[in-house]
């Protein structure tokens, strides 16, 4: 025995959630987009972001990004986040400390920037200092 663990399927997806809560000490989570084929596609880790949910005010324009409606402030950084058809929920958490985790994703190539796509977010959140965990994907879906 090499004394390596695998994790994979509810293994993988029970240390996810053990991590993000031990990084946050959040409450429960609330799945957004952590099973839509464009979130599970990109490319980019997830990880944990804490911070103050804050309203966004998206690009106008016939290139505008009207899904860009809130961002993250963590750090003394606005993070723009990308939610379609989230409106009503975030619009409930606008000002309360969050947990997301998600996927930097950076689409300045696209001419649109760096957003943050969620694919659960967490409130009753108790943000400890250290750097967002990286951990692994689940291979089955969460349920909140």
């Amino acid at each position: 025995m090499s004394g390596r663990v695998s994790l994979r399927g509810v293994g993988a997806a029970l240390v996810a959630v053990a991590l993000a809560a031990q990084v946050c000490g959040a409450g429960a989570w609330m799945a957004l987009y952590e099973q839509e084929s464009w979130y599970r596609e990109a490319t980019a880790p997830e990880r944990v972001w804490c911070g103050i949910l804050q309203r966004h005010e998206p690009p106008g324009g016939p290139a505008g990004r009207p899904s860009v409606r809130f961002a993250l402030s963590t750090k003394g950084v606005d993070l723009p986040i990308y939610a379609p058809g989230a409106a009503p929920l975030l619009d409930s958490l606008v000002g309360a400390r969050v947990a997301i985790v998600g996927k930097r994703v950076d689409l300045t190539d696209e001419g649109f920037g760096v957003e943050l796509w969620p694919g659960r977010i967490a409130t009753r959140v108790t943000c400890q200092a250290a750097a967002p965990a990286v951990f692994p994907r689940p291979a089955t879906p969460l349920r909140s």
